[in-house]
């Protein structure tokens, strides 16, 4: 029997795109059931009057974000309609609290049946209290990606792999699913559409927490994905949208194959023709020597415009102790291809790594000095952090390896030779540094303001039994 269900994400999301997971989901259910989707996350952001950075907003803005949703409860007409599900996307462990009130919120307007599911649920394995918390108050938790799982939970197959239970099935042909479904968002909302042709990622970084959710790399043929590039923008007409230009791949990696790259680009160029200019696209990337030029030159005919690199550090030391498993040569020649095919290279830099020594330290800043050499242009803080220390990390399961002591919270402990008055200190000249040379239009203190917490007395504390 045909079931009426809802779909929400969850505030706190950087607000580009329409929420790809619910589209996913949509696509998938809409054959068998009643799907209607709606962006919460952009609703509370558009209502609770946001005009600077969303996601500084969320973190310290608590009480008008609960005012706001406790709002939408009371007077929006959605929940006029009886649904026999309200499912809820949950991205990570500091939506948590949101994510209760949401709850909270369903059970006094609906009789629904609450479902959660995303990559969060991966994690609650390791806190008690949270894991309690969903048992008692949700009809179902389900683990990682839900395309067949959710099917299975709506046609009573309660012990599906990954429904109320950690594990879940990773490898189910993704050629197989349908297209995501976008017919409930305003697309003059938003910016770009997402899409994703691997999951999982072919190195796992000590603090990266991808490998928990995903410990395979697995992906759709890039027919398939090329495909779906086209079924979207011809469905939705992008070619009458001035606003989306832009298609984000959310994949840890788009260059972890080259063949998967080389094949989606020849793809692209198929459907669209060489030098296309109807939309270009990019995600996150490695820096590694095994894709070779002419692969990068055919990437960027079908329309590759940016990459997001981890570079992480200037020293191979460091990056080889976060098991990232690239050399100085690696990062030179990838900025080399960027600059002559006109590919925007985007760095990552993560600063207070356990075992970054101030030599090592200095590195990342002469690194600066090679990316103003290359035309690296327009880092942002969103792209440079200092480390924390969260549960789900593989660099946890080894405190004394990395040196790690004198634990407080996820910002405050002491590395091999830094604590976190040292890691500030660094970030400032990072970012002193990084404004001189014209790299960032963002003054020092703007810079660092945006990126640690107004007070560390509120940050997540997490148990990791020092």
């Amino acid at each position: 029997m045909r079931k009426k269900i809802l779909l929400l994400n969850l505030p706190g999301l950087v607000i580009d795109a329409p929420p790809l997971p619910l589209a996913i989901l949509k696509g998938a259910l809409n054959p068998y059931h009643d799907v209607t989707c709606f962006d919460l996350n952009y609703y509370i952001k558009m209502h609770a009057n946001v005009t600077d950075n969303w996601l500084q907003f969320f973190h310290f803005n608590n009480k008008k974000i609960q005012n706001t949703i406790q709002k939408f409860f009371n007077s929006h007409n959605i929940f006029r309609k009886k649904f026999d599900y309200i499912g809820i996307s949950i991205l990570s462990d500091w939506q948590f609290e949101v994510c209760k009130i949401v709850i909270s919120n369903i059970k006094k307007y609906c009789n629904s049946k609450i479902v959660c599911g995303g990559p969060y649920f991966v994690y609650t394995k390791n806190n008690p209290e949270k894991f309690n918390f969903f048992k008692e108050n949700v009809d179902a938790c389900i683990t990682g990606d839900a395309e067949i799982s959710l099917l299975e939970y709506l046609n009573g197959n309660y012990t599906y792999p990954g429904i109320n239970t950690p594990g879940y099935d990773i490898s189910f042909d993704r050629d197989a699913t349908n297209f995501p479904d976008y017919n409930d968002f305003n697309l003059k909302n938003y910016s770009e559409l997402q899409i994703y042709q691997t999951k999982g990622c072919i190195r796992k970084c000590t603090f990266c927490t991808v490998p928990s959710v995903w410990p395979k790399y697995v992906y759709k043929s890039s027919s398939r994905t090329a495909d779906e590039i086209k079924y979207m923008y011809d469905k939705y007409n992008l070619s009458e949208f001035k606003n989306i230009k832009r298609i984000h791949f959310v994949d840890s990696l788009i260059n972890g194959s080259k063949k998967l790259l080389a094949d989606l680009s020849a793809g692209i160029i198929s459907n669209f023709g060489k030098n296309h200019y109807k939309f270009h696209w990019g995600g996150q990337a490695i820096a590694s020597s095994y894709i070779p030029l002419d692969i990068y030159k055919l990437a960027a005919q079908a329309g590759l415009k940016y990459m997001i690199i981890g570079v992480e550090s200037g020293s191979e030391k460091v990056r080889w102790s976060m098991k990232k498993k690239f050399y100085n040569k690696d990062l030179i020649q990838l900025l080399w291809y960027c600059k002559i095919l006109k590919i925007t290279f985007h760095p990552l830099i993560l600063i207070g790594y356990p075992t970054e020594t101030e030599q090592d330290f200095r590195l990342t800043l002469e690194l600066l000095e090679k990316f103003k050499k290359y035309g690296v242009q327009n880092m942002t803080p969103g792209s440079t952090s200092i480390m924390t220390l969260g549960y789900n990390m593989p660099i946890i399961e080894n405190l004394q390896q990395y040196s790690i002591s004198n634990y407080k919270n996820n910002w405050e402990w002491t590395g091999i030779d830094h604590d976190y008055a040292e890691r500030l200190a660094r970030l400032e000249r990072f970012a002193t540094k990084a404004f001189d040379l014209g790299l960032t239009k963002v003054n020092p203190t703007q810079f660092v303001n945006a990126i640690i917490p107004l007070t560390t007395d509120n940050v997540s504390s997490t148990d990791l039994s020092f």
